[in-house]
């Protein structure tokens, strides 16, 4: 395969309701947003690094760490309900020539902290060895999706799992996985064209381990993940 450009893309809003102010928030003694930004600066493989933001504050750290293309959002862009494809279309209408000059965006969310230089540049091997069109992170389930159901208002557990699923011991459920969040790995114009982050001709998983995906949501994964990541340093 032919040498290829890749573009990351780290959103990071000022805004969120269950952890003010996280991604830049204190994690083992740097701004949280510093480790996504480490991680795509030290890829082998990143080109270049954009941070799009509705905060000067982020925008300035951005600057202090050599972010190539520290991006101010419109505010629009930057609520609860916008959506992360609205985001990267608006780098990439804002930055002359970005949708054309590379051939791969990479979405780096400042909250999967513990996720590497490494994973990203294993992440687009996988996407050079399979000729792939996208490539997105998982992580295996612990627990099979069989044995999980919705409760009705009296918290009655009839009907909870099928029978079938019953007395049947976790092994011999098939292995299932979740999108951990970490990487969106897309051809460019394939997301211009889907609208999407996982293409829906020619996309493969890049699976990661059970610690590497945490994803700071509340307080208490902040600090699982601040344990986590002094374990791994």
């Amino acid at each position: 395969m032919r040498e290829i450009k890749v573009i990351a893309i780290i959103p990071a809003r000022a805004g969120s309701k269950r952890l003010p102010g996280k991604n830049i928030k204190s994690f083992c003694g740097k701004p949280l947003i510093y480790w996504t930004i480490k991680a795509a600066q030290e890829s082998k493989y990143v080109d270049k690094v954009v941070v799009t933001t509705d905060s000067k504050e982020i925008i300035n750290f951005s600057k202090n760490c050599g972010v190539d293309y520290p991006l101010l959002r419109p505010n629009e862009l930057s609520s609860d309900e916008s959506s992360s494809e609205d985001v990267v279309n608006h780098v990439l209408r804002s930055i002359e020539n970005i949708s054309t000059e590379y051939d791969y965006l990479i979405l780096l969310q400042p909250t999967s902290p513990l996720r590497s230089s490494d994973d990203v540049d294993k992440s687009i091997d996988l996407l050079i060895e399979r000729n792939a069109e996208s490539v997105t992170s998982v992580v295996k389930l612990d627990h099979p999706v069989e044995w999980s159901s919705t409760i009705n208002d009296d918290y009655k557990m009839t009907n909870f799992l099928k029978n079938k699923n019953l007395n049947k011991q976790s092994q011999f459920f098939p292995t299932k996985y979740l999108i951990n969040g970490a990487i969106f790995l897309i051809n460019v114009p394939i997301f211009l064209k889907d609208q999407s982050f996982i293409s829906s001709n020619n996309s493969y998983a890049y699976i990661m381990n059970k610690i590497t995906s945490v994803d700071i949501d509340n307080q208490f994964d902040f600090d699982i993940a601040e344990i986590y990541m002094k374990y791994l340093v």
